[in-house]
C-alpha cells in the first residue's frame, strides 16, 4: 500500500477492481490488476469522489442525436457500471453508430487489450 493511503482506500481499491474487471481476469493476469489497483491509490480520494460525482450527476441522452460524427461504442458484456444495454441506447440514438461487445468487464481495453485494438482499427479503417 503507498505510504498515506488508509485502509478504507485500499478496501475501495479492491473493490474497484472487481467492479472494472472479471474474476477470470482478476485470477489470470494480478499483474495488470496489481498496476491498476496502483493507479487507483494513487489518485487522490478528493478527485476520486469528484470523477464519480460527476458521471453520476452527467445526463447526456436528450443530446445523442445531435452526434453526426462516425462513432464507435465498446461495451463490456460483464460491466456492471455501463451494461451493455447502455450502450445499445446509446448506439440506438445515434445515426449510424456501431456496437463491439467485448468478453470483458468495464476495462475492455485492458482486459482485451488485442480484441479492443482489432476493433477500434477495424472501425477506422472502414471510416
Amino acid at each position: 500500500m503507498p505510504s498515506g493511503a488508509s485502509a478504507a482506500w485500499l478496501a475501495i481499491a479492491d473493490a474497484t477492481m472487481t467492479r472494472w474487471f472479471t474474476a477470470p481476469f482478476i485470477a489470470r493476469e494480478p499483474d495488470a490488476i496489481a498496476r491498476m489497483k496502483a493507479m487507483v491509490l494513487a489518485t487522490p480520494p478528493a478527485g476520486y469522489i469528484a470523477n464519480c460525482e460527476a458521471v453520476r450527476d452527467m445526463d447526456h441522452r436528450d443530446v445523442l442525436r445531435a452526434i453526426t460524427a462516425p462513432t464507435l461504442l465498446i461495451a463490456g458484456r460483464h460491466d456492471a457500471a455501463t451494461p451493455v444495454e447502455a450502450a445499445e441506447f446509446i448506439r440506438d440514438r445515434i445515426a449510424g453508430a456501431k456496437l463491439t461487445v467485448l468478453d470483458a468487464g468495464h476495462i475492455s481495453n485492458v482486459e482485451q487489450a488485442s480484441a479492443f485494438t482489432a476493433a477500434v482499427l477495424d472501425f477506422l479503417a472502414a471510416s
